[in-house]
């Protein structure tokens, strides 16, 4: 979702119509923007690490437990955020040989993204053709964090499986900008 408004405040505004030009230069004609993006997660496979079927590529794990199952939390598995607790990950284990597996292909979904860019935004009129722009912006203007899909191969540690070891965006970033238009 998308969006821009200019602050009603100013000269022809609903308010502040009768103030003072220097007053107007500085409180008037402001817009404000955002973008605002809200995703599920995106899907991921569980992969024993085995080649337990008849070819010779690693199987997808054997589950058990609930395909709603997942969401951010600290274990006592180790140190770290994972996606998985204690509990959901004993519902995965090793496919019996021959078999694929039964979690299956992408049946699982990661962690949520959400993320708010924010701009304010004012055009000073300095002569005929000269404007100056002043520009403030935030990227992940609440400092969300948005983490990656978690680590899924069941033959490596029990401490590693389901541990989220990176994320997909970046802190708040804000910045200022001036620009002069000629």
């Amino acid at each position: 979702m998308t969006g821009l408004y200019t602050l009603p405040i100013g000269k022809g505004k609903a308010f502040g119509t009768n103030m003072p030009t220097w007053l107007n230069a500085l409180v008037g004609g402001w817009d404000v923007g955002e973008l605002m993006i809200w995703e599920s997660g995106s899907p991921f496979t569980v992969s024993s690490g085995f080649a337990t079927g008849p070819g010779t590529g690693a199987t997808y794990a054997d589950y058990t437990g609930s395909r709603n199952a997942g969401g951010i939390t600290t274990s006592p598995l180790g140190p770290g955020v994972y996606y998985f607790t204690p509990a959901q990950i004993a519902d995965f284990a090793e496919p019996a040989a021959g078999t694929y597996g039964t979690s299956g292909r992408k049946t699982f979904r990661g962690p949520q993204f959400f993320n708010v860019d924010s701009s304010l935004v004012k055009r000073f009129q300095l002569k005929d053709r000269k404007t100056l722009t002043f520009r403030a912006e935030a990227y992940n203007l609440f400092n969300n964090v948005d983490f990656a899909n978690p680590s899924v191969t069941l033959s490596g540690s029990k401490v590693a499986f389901g541990r989220i070891s990176s994320v997909v965006n970046n802190p708040r970033i804000m910045q200022l900008t001036l620009r002069l238009d000629f």
